[in-house]
């Protein structure tokens, strides 16, 4: 009880949402709820575009996501993709490169996603 299977590393994200511009309800910069964004989910892309990609989704209102330990050892490229009514508007952060450890977790941190 309590173990995972382990077939490489896992990978963790978590993101907040600021509205790009003031509007008559924001103060341009202040961080906004998923639905006022218009985003439902989020997705963690694994090497976006290569034959051997994978991605992960997320409800957006939980804030945070983390893969399952099956992402192979090495560096890769992890990108966010959001998903929704309004979500072809928002601006996420460019691709980041990380070193991913056989039965570790690496943390991306807190990703800024904007929308005007």
């Amino acid at each position: 009880a309590g173990c995972v299977p382990i077939d490489g590393g896992a990978v963790e994200v978590r993101w907040t949402i600021h509205n790009q511009v003031a509007d008559e309800r924001h103060d341009e910069g202040e961080r906004i709820d998923c639905d006022e964004a218009g985003i439902s989910t989020l997705s963690l892309l694994v090497d976006p575009g290569s034959p051997g990609g994978a991605a992960y989704e997320f409800d957006c209102d939980d804030g945070r996501g983390s893969s399952a330990f099956d992402v192979a050892p090495g560096r890769h490229l992890f990108s966010l993709s959001p998903s929704g009514p309004r979500a072809e508007q928002a601006l996420v952060p460019d691709p980041i490169s990380a070193q991913v450890r056989e039965g570790e977790v690496t943390d991306l941190q807190v990703l800024l996603i904007r929308v005007p």
